[in-house]
């Protein structure tokens, strides 16, 4: 029997990010950098994610995002209005600012774009108390899988693992991924500094700690599809007849987004000297304003049939999950006067629905029209 070929002798998990990477562009060819550079302020935190309205939820949850979507605590200011030394004494006592859901991190540049992500950990030092279910490692990391570092910078050391994010950094510490954007697709953001641990034993992966980099068309510009009616009633009655929307309206007086001046629908901010910064991370979006390339046999039809903008949905397969029910001391109220074993309180737990979930799987992040 002859051997199979390495690829198929990989681990499943394996199998499947090659293809995922394959998908996401890793065939196309390299385009020449747009000199623009786009800048996103990242740090990973604890913070417990509710799963539905019944109360159901991992407290042991971790996740990525923006500081500007993150607030201190002691003082309840955002991040980005504190320094970075102040920042750095801030971990375990962070937490997402009021009217921000956990949700995975996704970041958006186009293609020829250099993307520069500084990241900070703000995981508890400690794990104490936690039990099994939390990584006792508390370093952290960004890997972004299938994406080129920047190169030629001696500063920049790419040989040291923590540069790019093989391993990870301690609570407290920063350090700036500099990234090229050489082909459209969508890449796997996930952390490598607990790789193991936990439910699953998936360390922070299971837990939150990933999210996605969508490299989109060469001149693109990223919209939000799903904003609260307060900011959709701004972007209309900043609108100039015909249109019905300004999609670059802005935060006039600073009462939507507490920034004067903020864009409201556009996912970044211009800073000037063709630098960007990233300022929403929505899972969903609309791409527009791009001239669409095309290539192989039918690229003259495809260029016809092409508009010039797309509607774009993040969907990330996660499991396992690490769940704890609210109602299960309630279940033990209820029961403590009756002559039911205590036993029989677990056995309530709804075990028929774990077996029916997936078996554990990657999925990279998708792409879809329409």
């Amino acid at each position: 029997m002859k051997p199979l070929p390495p690829l198929l002798r990989r681990p499943l998990g394996w199998a499947l990010m090659a293809t995922a990477l394959g998908a996401s562009g890793w065939v196309q060819a390299q385009t020449t950098p747009s000199g623009r550079t786009v800048l996103a302020d990242v740090v990973a935190l604890d913070q417990p994610i509710v799963y539905n309205r019944f109360g159901s939820h991992n407290p042991y949850a971790m996740m990525y995002a923006l500081k500007r979507d993150v607030i201190d605590l002691d003082s309840g200011k955002t991040l980005d209005k504190m320094t970075d030394a102040e920042i750095a004494s801030r971990s375990c006592r962070v937490a997402l600012k009021p009217g921000k859901r956990p949700r995975p991190m996704v970041l958006r540049a186009n293609l020829g774009d250099r993307v520069d992500v500084k990241f900070t950990n703000l995981l508890c030092a400690t794990a104490s108390g936690m039990g099994t279910n939390k990584p006792m490692t508390r370093v952290a990391s960004m890997m972004f899988n299938g994406v080129q570092h920047l190169k030629g910078d001696p500063s920049y050391n790419t040989f040291d693992p923590r540069i790019t994010g093989i391993s990870g950094i301690h609570p407290g510490q920063t350090i700036t991924y500099k990234l090229m954007m050489e082909r459209e697709g969508s890449h796997l953001i996930h952390d490598n500094g607990a790789p193991a641990g936990g439910e699953s034993d998936g360390g922070s992966n299971s837990l939150g700690l990933f999210g996605a980099l969508h490299v989109e068309p060469k001149n693109a510009k990223s919209y939000r599809s799903q904003v609260a009616a307060p900011v959709m009633a701004a972007a209309k009655a900043q609108a100039v007849a015909p249109a019905l929307l300004n999609y670059e309206a802005v935060d006039r007086d600073g009462s939507l987004t507490g920034t004067v001046g903020l864009p409201l629908l556009n996912m970044h901010r211009d800073l000037g000297g063709n630098r960007v910064e990233v300022i929403y991370t929505d899972l969903n979006a609309i791409i527009q304003d791009f001239t669409p390339q095309y290539h192989g046999k039918y690229k003259a039809q495809a260029a016809a049939a092409a508009e010039g903008y797309y509607r774009e949905f993040t969907v990330i397969f996660h499991d396992e999950l690490k769940t704890v029910q609210a109602w299960a001391r309630a279940c033990a109220t209820a029961l403590a006067s009756t002559t039911a074993p205590a036993a029989s309180v677990q056995s309530w737990r709804p075990t028929a629905w774990a077996l029916a979930r997936p078996r554990t799987a990657w999925s990279a992040p998708s792409r879809s029209s329409s």
